[in-house]
C-alpha cells in the first residue's frame, strides 16, 4: 500500500495492489485500487471547501494460470 499525506490528519492518496494466486502459486488476478482526496482552493477569502474524493479500481485476469 502506498500513501501520501501533507499533514497527519488528511491523506491525499492511497494506492493498493493485490494479487490472487492459484494453488500452484501462479498469479491468477492482479487488482489495482486508487483513492485520491483533495480540496478545491477557490478564493483566499472563502472558507475551507469540502473534501472531494475519487476512487478507481481495475483487475487483470490471467487466463493461462492453472
Amino acid at each position: 500500500m502506498l500513501t501520501h499525506s501533507e499533514n497527519q490528519t488528511e491523506r491525499l492518496y492511497q494506492a493498493k495492489l493485490k494479487l490472487k494466486r492459484t494453488p500452484l502459486n501462479q498469479i491468477r488476478e492482479i487488482w489495482f485500487e486508487v483513492e485520491i482526496n483533495w480540496r478545491d482552493r477557490g478564493k483566499k477569502d472563502e472558507a475551507n471547501q469540502p473534501q472531494r474524493r475519487v476512487r478507481a479500481g481495475s483487475a487483470v485476469y490471467n487466463s493461462e494460470a492453472m
